[in-house]
């Protein structure tokens, strides 16, 4: 009795956590809210994505929701945000893999075919220099590549199939500023486009 009694207690704490989380998401758009009118909002045009990456937004967006194989690539501050997106996607019942440990990016990469996306967040562009091994399986994967950076004009050495700028490249250094906000619009974005359904769901 006691035995089930505390089954159901820890049934309702993770229940009642999940809709916390998922209330406060859903907030902003049963306001009348979207991704973009929020990063309106946000003081200093620098903080914001630019207008013309939200087309490029939802493409990536797109190719995230319809792939069942997605992996963040990065080192360091970049890759915690892109484990901050990943829990933003686990939320909204999306599986996607970030690995911190190094051999495990360069598993995983080999791992990937035609069918995956990798997203590689790298605020300044390091992780060319230091991560060649992931990138040359990326490459001979063929899979779609996504990139997250706050200078476009770097090469990382292997064809990007979508970028995402980090706001001005001549202000480096508020760009883990600005991956915090695009990760942040891009899970609110993600959740307004995938997933309408998720008020019935809570209630």
């Amino acid at each position: 009795m006691l035995l089930g009694t505390m089954r159901c207690c820890f049934v309702f704490v993770v229940y009642f956590c999940s809709s916390i989380r998922l209330h406060s998401m859903s907030f902003f758009f049963f306001k009348q809210k979207t991704a973009y009118e929020i990063s309106a909002c946000l003081v200093g045009s620098e903080m914001c994505i630019r207008d013309r990456d939200w087309n490029v937004i939802d493409k990536v967006l797109q190719a995230i929701h319809d792939s069942d194989s997605v992996a963040f690539f990065g080192t360091q501050f970049s890759h915690s945000a892109a484990l901050h997106f990943q829990t933003d996607l686990l939320m909204l019942e999306k599986f996607t893999m970030a690995y911190m440990e190094t051999e495990r990016q360069i598993d995983c990469a080999r791992l990937m075919d035609e069918n995956s996306v990798a997203i590689i967040v790298t605020v300044n562009g390091f992780y060319a220099r230091s991560n060649s091994k992931v990138l040359q399986y990326l490459k001979k994967s063929k899979c779609k590549v996504v990139l997250m950076i706050n200078n476009p004009g770097i090469d990382i050495g292997i064809n990007v199939n979508y970028t995402i700028v980090l706001g001005d490249s001549e202000q480096r250094k508020i760009g883990k500023h600005t991956l915090l906000t695009a990760v942040e619009l891009m899970s609110l974005r993600y959740y307004s486009l995938y997933y309408p359904g998720i008020q019935e769901k809570i209630i």
